[in-house]
């Protein structure tokens, strides 16, 4: 196993944190017998038990982090489900339809294909200006 770390190391570049590596190794390779592993020393064995016994010990800004992606993610899902459901009526109700009965020319559907496209991005576009 130390082996295929050491071709690891080197295919990588890591040759900085190589101890560390190893360590690792045979921390995983038998983690219920932290105690017996002489290569660690009493920081790592503490470092491992945290690991297990203090599962959610991460900075604050974390949370903080994970819970404001998730409403903008649900903010988001909900703008373009509304935008969604206004691309049914509002075309036609505005006189610039590009499909269904209505149905113009061709050349104005496709130049009402690009409004209606633009119209749709615009929300997305103004988040960059």
């Amino acid at each position: 196993m130390m082996a295929e770390v050491e071709a690891f190391v080197t295919e990588n570049g890591l040759t900085d944190i190589v101890k560390l590596l190893r360590k690792d190794t045979l921390a995983a390779r038998s983690p219920h017998s932290i105690k017996l592993i002489p290569e660690l020393d009493e920081d790592d064995r503490h470092a491992l038990r945290e690991e297990v016994t203090h599962r959610w010990k991460h900075p604050e800004n974390l949370y903080f982090t994970l819970i404001l992606s998730s409403i903008a993610a649900a903010i988001q899902g909900w703008v373009q489900t509304g935008s969604g459901g206004a691309n049914l009526s509002w075309p036609v109700a505005l006189g610039t339809p590009d499909s269904g009965p209505v149905r113009e020319a061709a050349s104005n559907c496709e130049k009402n294909s690009w409004l209606v496209g633009f119209v749709n991005s615009c929300l997305y576009l103004s988040f960059f200006s």
